[in-house]
Order: C-alpha cells, then structure tokens, then sequence
C-alpha cells in the first residue's frame, strides 16, 4: 500500500514508494536531485503562460507482510483508511482542502469496488471530495498517482491524496 499526498503548493518532505522505510536524508536529497530534472510544463491561460508543478510532500504505507499473515483480516479498504488516516495525521493537512482521493486497486471487493469512496466515508471526510478508484493491474497505484499529478498540473485541484490498496488475503476468487 503507497499514498502519496500530492500538492502544488508544498515542498517534498518524504516519498515512499519501495518496501523499505525512507532512509532519511539520504532519500530526500535524492528526490531533490530528482525534482531538480523535472520542467514545469506551460499552459496558455489568458493569453498568460503560467506554470504548475505537481510535487509529493508526503507518504504513508502498511507494513509489508506475507499473506495470510497478521494483517489476513484487514481488506484493501481497511488498508487504505489506515494509511491515509495516518498520512493526515502527520501531514497535519486539513480534510478541508483536499480536492480529490484516487486510489489504484487490483483485487476489487464486488461488495465495494470504488476504494476511494469507501475510505473517504469511512475517516468522515467531507463528502464533497470525490474518491476515485482505478484499475490496470499492476500499476494501479502508480497510474493513481499520475492522475492526481495531471489533475493539479492541470489546474483542476491543488491537494490531492493519491495511491494503491490490495489485500491479497482478502480478495475474493471466482472459482469455475
């Protein structure tokens, strides 16, 4: 499970997208080596261009466990409130402001498809923040991430919470 909290208006402060926990500043002058490659893309707007970086200022994920091992009960959406309940909580973002929850799932629960919805009821977040859930098999997450990323570069949210949830203990199997 990854989120990456993405905003326009931030510096990074710490991504993680491996299994490992960010090492620290070694990791963080790393994305800034990154970052520093990356050109903000012009857009013509009133005869003006104007420029909108995306940039993920924060992240949060699960333990990375074997399945049907401590976390067999939780499903995807337990996963995922966990993990951005606790993204919240140490970016001290307000709920308020978050424009838009997309969430790559690849083991869909029949019972509750949209992940995204689902989490942003279940940590009473407004209800106006739409919640997105897409699905392309292995890069669900990552293709969450880059819409949330295309969504604040192209000016239609600034604050973004985005990332992936499956639970292979959890996920229904149709057997023939």
């Amino acid at each position: 499970l990854e989120l990456g909290f993405i905003s326009c208006r931030r510096l990074v402060v710490r991504v993680s997208s491996s299994s490992r926990p960010v090492a620290g500043r070694r990791s963080m002058d790393r994305i800034a080596r990154i970052a520093s490659h990356i050109e903000p893309k012009l857009e013509k707007s009133n005869s003006q261009a104007s420029a909108r970086t995306a940039v993920i200022v924060d992240g949060a994920r699960t333990p990375f466990v074997k399945s049907f091992g401590g976390l067999m009960r939780s499903d995807s959406i337990a996963l995922a409130c966990s993990a951005v309940k606790g993204l919240i909580g140490k970016s001290k973002i307000n709920p308020n402001i978050i424009d838009q929850v997309i969430m790559g799932n690849v083991v869909v629960n029949s019972n509750a498809p949209n992940v995204a919805r689902e989490l942003i009821i279940d940590l009473k977040l407004p209800a106006k923040i739409p919640g997105t859930t897409v699905s392309i098999a292995c890069l669900s997450g990552l293709e969450a991430i880059y819409q949330g990323i295309c969504q604040v570069e192209h000016g239609d949210a600034t604050v973004v919470i985005a990332g992936g949830s499956d639970s292979l203990s959890s996920g229904q199997m149709s057997l023939p």
